[in-house]
């Protein structure tokens, strides 16, 4: 999908629903927390949301935190603003508005999956970080069992894919972001999946998609900046020579 229409359908969609409000509200329970966490121990942290719509995310943090943000959207850029982040409007296709090592902690939820070239956005997400700096990964799983059922009952592409007309680009699992964010000089701390669908915000639901993330129905990926990237083709033709490449 072209970024011109990525901008016009997230311009004319409803704002408030993409950045995660209510309907999908457990997507920000285990984000928040491990932001809670980081922040325990860097008060006064500048913190970023890349493609971080309106700000939901951010905004219970704004009075401990330097909160900024950056979103494709002129629209929810102004939601953002308004809930006290500063935040401008930015293609992160095209990179980020940045200096290098400008922020403590960046967040990056549910974008990963809308971006043509994931190394360039996890290659912004480390040049904007400080060294030693905490990335927070949100991405949407493939790998589940209801993706599992509508390919081999309905002939469908999994839940989550980059499907004919869908607004996805690149399709994801546990063991293939990490190895993306590894090549791309990060460290995988923790990994932890926020519900298992269609049982999702159940307490059952979370506590089983805490023990194996790799199937839950999104997963957050705490990590911490070790290096610069790897140098890495740009397309690597049989996935299993993913697994292979150099990690920095």
């Amino acid at each position: 999908m072209s970024r011109d229409l990525q901008k016009k359908v997230y311009e004319a969609a409803d704002g408030e629903w993409l950045s995660f409000s209510e309907a999908p509200a457990y997507r920000l329970v285990v984000p928040r927390l491990f932001l809670a966490g980081v922040l325990a121990h860097q008060r006064g942290a500048k913190v970023l949301d890349v493609g971080g719509g309106s700000g939901l995310l951010l905004e219970p943090f704004v009075d401990r935190a330097k909160c900024h943000l950056v979103d494709i959207s002129a629209r929810l850029v102004r939601q953002a603003t308004a809930r006290g982040i500063e935040a401008v409007v930015a293609d992160v296709d095209r990179g980020l508005p940045f200096v290098d090592g400008s922020f403590d902690v960046v967040l990056c939820s549910h974008v990963i999956e809308h971006t043509i070239s994931t190394d360039r956005l996890l290659g912004e997400l480390n040049r904007v970080l400080k060294k030693r700096g905490r990335l927070l990964l949100v991405f949407p799983n493939i790998s589940q069992p209801v993706g599992w059922l509508m390919m081999v009952l309905l002939d469908l592409p999994p839940k989550h894919s980059a499907r004919y007309k869908g607004i996805h680009v690149r399709d994801f699992t546990l063991r293939t972001v990490k190895a993306a964010v590894e090549l791309n000089g990060f460290r995988v701390d923790k990994t932890r999946g926020s519900g298992m669908y269609p049982f999702m915000g159940g307490t059952l639901s979370a506590a089983v998609a805490r023990l194996l993330p790799r199937f839950a129905d999104d997963v957050t990926l705490l990590c911490t900046k070790v290096s610069s990237p790897s140098q890495t083709p740009a397309i690597v033709e049989n996935v299993r020579q993913v697994f292979k490449l150099k990690r920095p």
